[in-house]
């Protein structure tokens, strides 16, 4: 089981903190490592690809739009994201839209990140870490 998939059902004040390297911090310091952690996530996120759920404006368009899919073509064309109207979603009137990077005027939410997240956005960019992104 890994550590994002860790159920805990004691009390918090009996949890034992470590930083990225194991190393233990006590809960006076968990605040500011994890402001930092968020800070790098955040980072991480806003580069090209950025997590599925993120809500966005872009430009030239009216309303939000949340990032539901990557690399999606149409007629031979790939766009780097598929995206729904926000807070819609799909229906029988609104369609999904494809968009790239570059048009992402704001960032309104950032979608979950993790692990797994990460090894797929390094696929998406043509590294090769063994993610499997076939069902």
């Amino acid at each position: 089981m890994s550590s994002e998939e860790m159920i805990f059902n004691g009390k918090l004040e009996d949890l034992k903190w470590s930083d990225d390297n194991g190393n233990s911090i006590d809960n006076k310091d968990l605040n500011n490592f994890l402001e930092e952690k968020s800070k790098k996530n955040f980072q991480e996120a806003i580069e090209k690809y950025m997590p599925i759920g993120s809500v966005l404006k872009l430009k030239d368009k009216i309303g939000s739009f949340m990032i539901i899919g990557f690399k999606y073509k149409i007629n031979d064309v790939e766009f780097d994201y598929l995206g729904i109207k926000y807070p819609e979603g799909v229906n029988k009137d609104i369609n999904p839209i494809v968009f790239n990077h570059e048009e992402i005027e704001k960032i309104f939410h950032v979608g979950m990140t993790s692990n797994i997240q990460r090894k797929y956005n390094q696929e998406l960019h043509g590294e090769n870490t063994g993610f499997n992104m076939t069902l």
